[in-house]
């Protein structure tokens, strides 16, 4: 594990800034699939139907210190998407915009525009770059696969000396994933943990609305096993679901 972030870094080195664009893999002719009431985005993010925002509130229910507010987060935005099935807005505080075609036209993390931005021929994000600077520090590049249903399969991050990979795991044909196993390294720590879902609520598009997550897993620096500290926490996750009505589809697809 310790040598995945050199890796990651010296990948990072003989990364050069670019001006924004997007690219379409496996499209030949270079063409780009215009993108119109797309469900495949919300299956993407785990979600059926035609879903307008997702908000969550999240409650710790282990690690709490003395008088700590368990409800880490509330009513917080976490997704969002157009009339034509797009995310707008994503888990990690990424905004997008898009052109007349369907294509993203600007991605943006808070007031920081991504250098680069990677399709597949279904319109889903597969790669992105931002670059705050011109140090080599302020890279951070992002990489993300799906299965064959459309779930997101894996989603992959590199920053400077850092690199974290996680891995869903699916039940069935259910689009929500039942776990996610996570590893990374950052400087000389690295770290694996696997977090449980046990789903207990959801609303009539078959969306969930609770779920209890159970994380396990460790920290180590330079794999010292003399080092390594055992990671368990627990917490409850609720969520909001808006969705748009048919007649609000079809205005967006006049």
């Amino acid at each position: 594990m310790k040598n995945l972030w050199k890796m990651a870094a010296a990948a990072m080195l003989i990364l050069t800034a670019c001006s924004f664009s997007t690219k379409t893999a496996d499209n030949k002719d270079g063409d780009k699939k215009k993108v119109e009431n797309n469900t495949g985005y919300a299956r993407a993010y785990g979600l059926y139907g035609n879903v307008k925002e997702v908000r969550v509130s999240i409650c710790k229910l282990t690690g709490l210190a003395e008088g700590e507010d368990p409800w880490v987060e509330s009513d917080k935005l976490e997704l969002a998407f157009d009339r034509q099935g797009r995310i707008t807005i994503d888990e990690a505080g990424n905004t997008y915009k898009y052109d007349d075609a369907g294509n993203v036209s600007m991605m943006l993390h808070g007031d920081t525009p991504m250098n680069e931005v990677k399709l597949d021929s279904e319109g889903r994000i597969v790669n992105y770059l931002k670059r705050d600077g011109l140090n080599d520090r302020e890279f951070e590049d992002y990489t993300l696969t799906y299965d064959a249903q459309g779930r997101l399969l894996t989603e992959e991050s590199n920053f400077w000396e850092a690199l974290n990979h996680d891995s869903l795991v699916y039940e069935g044909n259910k689009v929500y994933p039942v776990r996610i196993i996570t590893c990374g390294a950052a400087e000389a720590e690295n770290y694996e943990n696997t977090t449980e879902y046990d789903y207990k609520k959801f609303d009539d598009h078959g969306n969930w609305t609770e779920r209890y997550s159970t994380t396990k897993g460790y920290t180590m620096i330079a794999d010292e096993e003399s080092t390594r500290e055992d990671v368990k926490y627990e917490q409850l996750e609720r969520r909001e679901i808006t969705y748009y009505s048919d007649d609000e589809i079809n205005i967006g697809k006049k």
